[in-house]
């Protein structure tokens, strides 16, 4: 999939995230990620509600892991929680009171929350089984960044399992390709 698409956008509730470590530090050695045009849209306001060029998002989420998480996936994974605590606590708030009703539920209403925050993205859930959930991305990207994304929204559905009720959560990722397509398969086990 290519990104330079204008139709691909992120939802400016995840963008912000980082957008906002960016914008808090003068580290020189972000501007090696940064396009002028990335940099033009970045100094803007950014509206949670409204939708952003996927390529800058790319940049910038490839620039906070270079330089603030010394390409460790166990901090991108960290970062997933703080932004699942932040989103779920904020923005989506109404999301996780209805997810405290049951984990099933909460899992579900992950899926469709999903289609929110990219235009060309979503959840898809591939099997529900006591405490096993399986997941699919679809039309996951080929840019490099996106394997650091993953690792961010594995550690966010950590976060959302446990703040819907479910004890030590893993969430494990891997990719596929189907109809010439690249999925990635997420599998969540809790107690």
């Amino acid at each position: 999939m290519t990104e330079n698409n204008p139709e691909i956008k992120v939802k400016g509730s995840i963008f912000l995230i980082f957008v906002k470590i960016i914008r808090g530090t003068k580290d020189e050695r972000l501007n090696r990620y940064l396009s002028n045009e990335d940099r033009k849209i970045i100094s803007q306001r950014i509206f949670p509600s409204g939708w952003y060029p996927m390529d800058t998002f790319w940049h910038c989420l490839r620039a906070c892991y270079e330089v603030f998480g010394e390409k460790k996936p166990k901090n991108a994974r960290e970062w997933g929680k703080v932004m699942g605590i932040q989103l779920l606590t904020g923005t989506y708030k109404d999301v996780l009171s209805t997810a405290n009703t049951d984990l099933p539920s909460a899992v579900r209403t992950f899926t469709m929350v999903s289609k929110t925050f990219f235009s060309h993205s979503h959840f898809e859930l591939i099997s529900l089984e006591g405490r096993n959930a399986k997941l699919k991305l679809t039309q996951a990207s080929d840019n490099s960044a996106a394997m650091v994304f993953y690792f961010i929204i594995s550690g966010f559905l950590e976060k959302y399992i446990e703040l819907a009720g479910g004890k030590n959560c893993r969430v494990n990722f891997s990719e596929m390709v189907e109809n010439d397509k690249k999925t990635v398969i997420f599998e969540a086990n809790w107690e």
